[in-house]
């Protein structure tokens, strides 16, 4: 027996330690007589909170503004750590697959502290009001990337009662445009770069007078500037007092979603929904003031990202910005990436970041030697089993293997977020296998909940669910009898999930028609269809709008396919679009090919591929490849035939929101996609 196998058999051997942190297995419903609601199950909760226990509002006791959370932090954590920042070295020239690039090179992180950031968050209020004669209950956008400039002008704002207006940074011009003018922008806080866009505009937005740039100055024809820095100094030298302190029933944000069903609808959110959500997912995963570090890089105009930066920032976790295009080595030159540099112990991001990170590895551990790849594959095997067991793995295969994983996410990862959309099984899988056993959580959220529905459970590996209602929320599955979802429903009641408390808004903004359909005195009704698990977690099967009903009378559930067809190598994240419709009995799929493994494809089955692939993409074979592959995942997860794709396109342009194919939040923009490959679509069926 060699010496691997001896390994092998000794490790597999070891007395194996069960996790005892885990979760009561029964529903939590709660007494509420529920004969006024809409057929379905009973009130359930998070399992921790008793019957009659109050929801959670906020993790500081009587404090329900994000003004005296933040202020009460900076008095508790006056001299420590709060925000840190990479400066911009120098940017250095490169030629890249034939294109000419730029790379930065960037500094250390330099932090600052509690006090020198609430300083400049008193002197923004100062000269933001002083120069534009904003006051309470006033809007002011931020069209920018995440930087910690945005995060301390919102505070600049939620001080005074200014309502902020969020903006992606890559929103559309019509949806820019219609955001400004619904809410009456007067000022906006923007970058150097967005300018132009803004002046190209001028005559449709009427009411934008002031400019807030972050970064150099920037002269404008049409709106007064300031730069961001420019304003701290002038507000240092005024003392203007609060007049109108906000309450926690005052509007906060007004939060725009990304518009992928058209013009976005802005959500009113209020002290207490953010200050509550916040709190929700914060108490869940054990946040360290003392030892934790927060890597913030997703955009803040997302519900996720911003409710999970204040609940840090309350509770003392210092957070460095990075950029997701110098996350990783190969972004920068002459530097580490953010997440080596910063060395962060909580990562946050959405499924395709995640999916990445493990069509990556895996791209690199096919490419390595065969010993290397033997040694992966067990050591995956062995430690997986005991992941999904929920037990201690092998600390000898993690000195052998894993720790090298570990060190691409900094060396001190300890909680991995999820949110935004489903994980699939199989990234969920690998993140809690070659990380150490870090805990990988997945959670689930709406703008109109303020992020907060559900999470999982922190301490135990449950994938394929999305966990147990927040503490500040309790949820109820209603019957929707026209796709036949019941609550009584074999074995597990089904439903669409409907969710109530302190984290639900209270509608959209002067959208009075579209409030009264989905909120209904205090519970929103999300358009997700969720199945209650026997443990009182809960997971999502698909949406209501993207269950098609096919020509044969079945029920295709697009997105739920959509995560098992993205399982495929030839798959780029979030790269393929099924498509189906009443006039057709089996559905059809649109991908966007994952580059690296077309390549090590084509080249194992010597297949002459150009720089471009086009003529690859082109082929018979590849696309035959394509679609056999695509339907081994369906047959794999035990589709039946009537979800089984019966063609497929590869499309040869890369999905992004710069073309409208994707959101501003990363996520499909499904009716722009149909609509720009109709032909194609339309082909296939032929």
């Amino acid at each position: 027996m060699s010496f691997l196998s001896r390994a092998l058999n000794f490790i597999s051997s070891q007395p194996e330690t069960r996790n005892q942190n885990v979760p009561p297995a029964s529903i939590n419903y709660t007494p509420e007589d529920i004969t006024a609601l809409p057929t379905g199950t009973r009130i359930f909760r998070h399992p921790t909170l008793k019957p009659d226990q109050p929801l959670l509002s906020s993790l500081i006791p009587g404090k329900y503004t994000l003004s005296e959370c933040f202020e009460h932090a900076a008095e508790k954590y006056k001299t420590k750590d709060c925000i840190g920042t990479r400066p911009l070295v120098r940017m250095h020239k490169e030629m890249t697959d034939g294109k000419e690039m730029m790379y930065p090179e960037l500094g250390a992180v330099q932090w600052q502290t509690y006090a020198e950031i609430q300083g400049k968050i008193h002197a923004l209020s100062n000269a933001l009001v002083e120069w534009t004669g904003l006051a309470f209950g006033d809007k002011f956008g931020i069209y920018a990337s995440t930087s910690y400039e945005w995060i301390v002008m919102a505070h600049a704002c939620f001080r005074r009662g200014i309502v902020v207006a969020t903006c992606y940074a890559n929103l559309g011009t019509e949806a820019l445009v219609h955001v400004i003018n619904e809410c009456e922008i007067v000022g906006m806080c923007v970058t150097p770069d967005l300018v132009p866009g803004l002046e190209s505009v001028r005559e449709q937005i009427p009411s934008l007078k002031y400019l807030v740039v972050i970064g150099e100055e920037t002269k404008s024809e049409f709106f007064e500037t300031r730069t961001f820095e420019q304003l701290i100094a002038q507000g240092r030298q005024l003392d203007i007092p609060v007049e109108q302190v906000p309450t926690k029933d005052d509007p906060v944000v007004i939060m725009y979603t990304s518009g992928s069903t058209g013009i976005p609808k802005g959500v009113v959110i209020k002290h207490i929904n953010l200050i509550s959500a916040a709190a929700g997912v914060a108490s869940l995963i054990n946040a360290d003031p003392e030892n934790d570090t927060y890597i913030a890089y997703l955009p803040l105009a997302h519900i996720l990202e911003l409710a999970i930066e204040n609940g840090l920032l309350f509770m003392g976790v210092r957070m460095a910005y990075g950029n997701p295009r110098t996350l990783i080595d190969r972004g920068v030159r002459y530097c580490e990436g953010d997440i080596a540099e910063i060395r962060p112990t909580i990562l946050v991001g959405v499924p395709r970041v995640f999916e990445t990170i493990r069509k990556g590895a895996m791209e690199k551990i096919a490419d390595a030697g065969a010993v290397k790849k033997y040694l992966f594959q067990a050591a995956y095997k062995y430690q997986s089993s005991y992941v999904k067991r929920n037990q201690t793995p092998s600390a000898l295969w993690n000195a052998l293997v894993f720790n090298k994983f570990q060190k691409m996410l900094g060396g001190r990862m300890r909680i991995i977020v999820s949110g935004g959309a489903s994980l699939n099984d199989e990234t969920h899988e690998f993140l809690k296998t070659a990380f150490n056993n870090c805990g990988v959580i997945q959670g689930y959220g709406l703008t109109e909940t303020t992020g907060g529905g559900c999470v999982q459970d922190i301490a135990t590996y449950t994938p394929g669910n999305v966990g147990f209602p927040v503490p500040s929320a309790e949820m109820r599955l209603v019957d929707a009898p026209e796709l036949g979802y019941l609550h009584t429903d074999f074995p597990n009641p089904r439903g669409e999930v409907w969710i109530r408390g302190h984290n639900v808004a209270d509608g959209y903004y002067k959208q009075e028609d579209k409030t009264k359909e989905a909120f209904h005195n205090g519970w929103f009704s999300t358009g997700d269809i969720g199945e209650l698990l026997p443990n009182g977690s809960v997971k999502i099967i698909d949406r209501k709008k993207n269950l098609i009903k096919t020509s044969s009378g079945e029920y295709v559930a697009l997105e739920a396919l959509e995560m098992i067809y993205g399982n495929s190598e030839f798959v780029s994240p979030n790269g393929v679009c099924v498509y189906a419709d009443d006039h057709h009995d089996r559905p059809v799929a649109l991908v966007s090919p994952n580059i690296p493994f077309v390549r090590r494809w084509a080249k194992e089955n010597r297949i002459p591929a150009e720089d471009d692939l086009t003529s690859l993409f082109r082929s018979k074979e590849f696309h035959d490849a394509v679609l056999k592959d695509l339907q081994f995942h369906a047959r794999k997860a035990n589709k039946k035939t009537f979800e089984v794709v019966v063609d497929v396109h590869i499309c040869e342009e890369l999905w992004m929101p710069e073309n409208g194919l994707l959101t501003s939040a990363m996520k499909l923009n499904r009716n722009s996609i149909y609509k720009h490959y109709r032909k194609n679509l339309d082909d296939m069926y032929a």
